[in-house]
């Protein structure tokens, strides 16, 4: 029984270790739009850290990852609105400040992906066969 309880005792304190003394690997630092797209939601503090206090603006992630104020005023790159998709699929033509924070209000247009692989709005496209 007490060697049981002595290799338990050796086997929690073998886990892995973080901190400073390099008695084990380091935790990557936190990054705040790690696997985020442009424009997502983002928090500077990481979950958990009782010693980081986040304020009270809504940030969002920037084109090269960067963790700001939505107030900032930055632009995300314009989705391609017929990628993956074929000629004569119906597309959504976005105004470019729709992707900029803070974004315009001007509404989409519906279009269909022509030949060239450009989404064009109003009448349907001739596709070849």
């Amino acid at each position: 029984m007490r060697l049981a309880l002595s290799l338990a005792l050796l086997l929690a304190g073998a886990g892995t270790r973080t901190g400073c003394g390099g008695d084990g690997p380091v935790a990557p630092p936190y990054d705040p739009c790690s696997g985020k797209a442009c424009g997502e939601a983002c928090h500077l503090c990481a979950p958990g850290d009782p010693a980081c206090a986040e304020t009270q603006e809504l940030k969002a992630c920037t084109a090269d990852g960067k963790c700001v104020s939505r107030g900032a005023g930055f632009t995300c790159p314009v989705p391609d609105p017929c990628a993956g998709k074929a000629c004569g699929d119906a597309c959504v033509i976005s105004a470019p400040c729709r992707y900029s924070t803070p974004p315009c209000m001007v509404p989409d247009l519906l279009g269909r992906c022509d030949p060239g692989g450009r989404c064009v709005a109003g009448s349907p496209v001739t596709c070849p066969p």
